[in-house]
């Protein structure tokens, strides 16, 4: 079981930290349109 949770744990952390990073860039993208306009 604590084998299992920590892969969990693991993967977790990946996804946070890609979220993240797209979270990130669509909203520099996004602030980026709006000097545009």
């Amino acid at each position: 079981m604590a084998f299992c949770s920590n892969e969990i744990q693991k993967i977790y952390l990946d996804l946070d930290r890609i979220i993240i990073m797209l979270v990130k860039t669509i909203y520099i993208k996004r602030r980026h349109n709006h000097a545009r306009t």
